[in-house]
């Protein structure tokens, strides 16, 4: 099977029949019966898709259809046929690409690739497409099993506002339109989404925190871009304000507490 490459140029997205193909990243997996699962899957080209997985945990033959169980965080080939009224679609065909065997062996990475999931279901409506932010999971997540770990993670949380129609301003202030400065001190408003420099106010509630934290956030490439870059190390300090900021705007951006937060806190 051909693998993703160069950012998701390979389009999967084909019909045959009533079937759809396309590429997707388990995000949540709960046992329907003894044999079969209900999922959900961020697909490329279909975006968030629940499905059926009927008969995906008995033992298949060679070449069966699905390869077996689904598990979160894979990504996989797929088939499915979705259905008019919103129901679950049915998943015909799941060919599992990579198991992220690394990311299963390294807590930290794992406690953050399972909020990172938590946070795509949460930002994201079923079925609209954003297969940027598909390429960018995918990065992530090979991502935060090695030392680009709390970086990803941070760029990942990003886009997904981005993608949602939350995006940050971060760079530059929002009364006197100047860049921010990182030597000097900053306000960000977290209803407005916007900064304002030390010497500039507004009315609402604000988070005071170094100019160095926001525009090192509005400097940080993509996943699927930062993947190919040689490895950099940040302050754990800023690292920790940054991640707490950007969860807090995802969680009044959803109006959605984070259940999975807590694992990441301080980690």
């Amino acid at each position: 099977m051909a693998a993703l490459a160069n950012g998701g140029a390979i389009s999967y997205y084909h019909r045959m029949s009533n079937n759809i193909r396309d590429m997707g990243i388990c995000l949540r997996v709960v046992d329907f019966s003894e044999t079969s699962q209900v999922v959900t899957l961020f697909t490329r080209e279909n975006g968030l898709q629940p499905a059926i997985a009927k008969g995906s945990k008995r033992p298949k033959k060679s070449g069966a259809g699905i390869s077996g169980p689904l598990d979160l965080l894979t990504i996989g080939e797929m088939m499915f046929i979705p259905k008019p009224t919103g129901d679950l679609a049915i998943l015909t065909s799941w060919d599992v690409q990579n198991y992220r065997p690394a990311l299963r062996h390294d807590l930290p990475g794992l406690n953050r690739a399972l909020l990172c999931a938590e946070i795509t279901l949460n930002i994201l409506q079923p079925h609209d497409p954003h297969p940027e932010l598909f390429d960018d999971l995918d990065a992530t997540l090979d991502m935060l099993a090695g030392p680009q770990c709390r970086r990803a993670f941070l760029a990942y949380c990003l886009a997904a506002l981005e993608h949602a129609g939350f995006s940050p301003a971060f760079s530059r202030c929002h009364v006197c339109g100047k860049p921010l400065l990182p030597d000097q001190p900053a306000q960000f408003f977290p209803h407005a989404s916007t900064a304002t420099c030390g010497q500039c106010d507004r009315p609402g509630e604000r988070v005071r925190l170094p100019g160095n934290i926001l525009l090192a956030l509005s400097r940080l490439p993509r996943p699927s871009e930062m993947k190919n870059m040689e490895a950099r190390a940040g302050n754990a300090q800023a690292l920790n304000t940054a991640q707490v900021l950007l969860l807090d705007q995802i969680e009044l951006a959803t109006d959605r507490k984070l259940k999975t937060r807590s694992l990441v806190e301080w980690s």
